[in-house]
């Protein structure tokens, strides 16, 4: 199908049906790397930019990346304090949320 690699992704930026951009710093892209060339494009961007607007724990309009990236960083740096200190962690995700 594609004969890329990767491509960068914009997540944040102006909005037209805002007419504005709801931000504060200058939006960053996202490199996206490529594992299959069965891959497309158009679908992979589509679900890129779907799952950054889909974060429920947030009033923000949009994030930079996408809720399963970010969310699975937040728990990465609980599990982390909670293995300094030497804690059992929790099981349940209701932890998490």
């Amino acid at each position: 199908m594609n004969n890329i690699d990767g491509f960068y992704i914009y997540t944040t930026g102006y909005v037209p049906s805002l007419d504005t951009y709801p931000g504060w710093n200058v939006p960053k892209p996202i490199r996206v790397l490529i594992d299959s060339n069965m891959s497309d494009v158009k679908i992979l961007s589509n679900d890129i930019i779907n799952l950054t607007k889909l974060d429920w724990n947030t009033s923000d309009f949009s994030k930079r990346m996408p809720v399963t990236i970010s969310v699975s960083r937040k728990i990465g740096k609980i599990m982390g304090e909670v293995n300094m200190q030497g804690m059992e962690p929790p099981i349940s995700y209701v932890w998490f949320m």
